[in-house]
C-alpha cells in the first residue's frame, strides 16, 4: 500500500467518524428541542412537534410507558 493510498484511507476514516459525531449532536439537539418541560422524556404532547416522530410513536416508545427516552429516541434515526 502506497503513502497516498494509506493518507486517502485515513482521511476517509477521518470524515466518516466526524459525521457520525454530527450525526449524534444533531440527534441529541432535536431531542433537547422536542424536550420542551427539559424532564429527558419526550410525552405525546411534545412529540406534536415533529410529524414522524408522533406518526410513530407507539413503535419508538419500547417500554411503553407513555414517552420516549433518549434511548428511545436515538433508534429512530431521526
Amino acid at each position: 500500500m502506497t503513502k497516498q493510498t494509506t493518507f486517502k484511507l485515513t482521511l476517509l476514516a477521518s470524515l466518516c467518524a466526524g459525521a457520525m459525531s454530527f450525526s449524534a449532536l444533531a440527534q441529541s439537539d432535536l431531542f433537547k428541542e422536542l424536550d420542551v418541560n427539559a424532564d429527558g422524556m419526550i410525552s405525546t404532547s411534545e412529540a406534536q412537534a415533529h410529524s414522524t416522530l408522533s406518526e410513530n410513536f407507539e413503535l419508538i416508545d419500547l417500554d411503553a410507558d407513555g414517552n420516549i427516552s433518549e434511548e428511545e429516541f436515538a433508534t429512530t434515526g431521526l
